[in-house]
């Protein structure tokens, strides 16, 4: 399979190359590394904003993009039901290799099963959505496998920082396209893949979420614009009853 580079990569790490790297470009980055061993940090490892959202987790969990499966195993580790998505086959088969129980290789997009309490897109997973059209798609999905009262922690990043001049005025077009719209080109080695992938301010987000029935809320952000936000499904009660 030559359009699987992070399943490539998060295989070789795994067994036994250590200076894995993957090559990352994109509308407005090129040649970019990622070290693959990014992708297996430990909980102290980690940012915050991923053990913040790790420590909230409750009930029957999906982690969405788990790729090499960090984040399933701390949760399986503290005997919680988690359930690890992810659309590449290589990286789905590390995964059971790591010892993770419940392993689905697919897309989100197409997953079936319900009655997740809890849902995670960390390291910015929420970009799967691709486009501001794709994230509304995503999210009315994402209800029909979430219980009432469930909650949804994602990661993305504003990244209007990366088009403003240093005297102030901006390089991209704000009747355009979304700004946060990108198009990538991932390679390791030989292997290759090219996707659409989105970075959504908080507020454009919020307004998504609460037209779609979530509430929203920003629960961390930092420096460079990242942030950690929870949307949680409101009851259709607790709607009715503001209304």
């Amino acid at each position: 399979m030559n359009n699987d580079p992070f399943g490539v990569a998060i295989a070789d790490y795994y067994h036994g190359n250590k200076k894995a790297c993957i090559v990352v470009n994109s509308t407005i980055t090129q040649n970019e590394k990622i070290k693959v061993s990014a992708l297996y940090r430990t909980y102290r490892g980690m940012p915050e904003m991923e053990r913040v959202a790790l420590d909230d987790c409750s009930g029957k969990i999906l982690d969405i993009g788990a790729g090499s499966g960090a984040h399933s195993i701390i949760l399986q580790k503290r005997k919680l039901d988690v359930t690890a998505i992810d659309l590449s086959p290589q990286a789905c088969e590390i995964m059971l290799q790591r010892g993770i129980k419940k392993v689905v290789n697919g897309d989100i997009f197409n997953f079936q099963d319900n009655g997740f309490d809890t849902m995670l897109l960390l390291m910015n997973g929420i970009g799967i959505a691709g486009t501001l059209d794709g994230l509304d798609k995503l999210l009315v999905h994402l209800k029909t496998l979430l219980n009432k009262g469930g909650k949804i922690f994602l990661e993305s990043t504003d990244i209007m920082y990366m088009f403003v001049n240093e005297d102030g005025s901006m390089l991209v077009d704000l009747n355009g396209a979304y700004y946060g719209e990108l198009e990538y080109v991932i390679s390791y080695e030989n292997h290759v893949s090219t996707f659409s992938w989105l970075y959504i301010d908080y507020s454009t987000l919020e307004s998504h979420a609460l037209a779609l029935g979530f509430q929203c809320k920003q629960l961390l952000n930092d420096h460079d614009a990242s942030y950690l936000a929870c949307l949680e499904l409101v009851p259709s009660d607790n709607i009715n009853a503001k209304n």
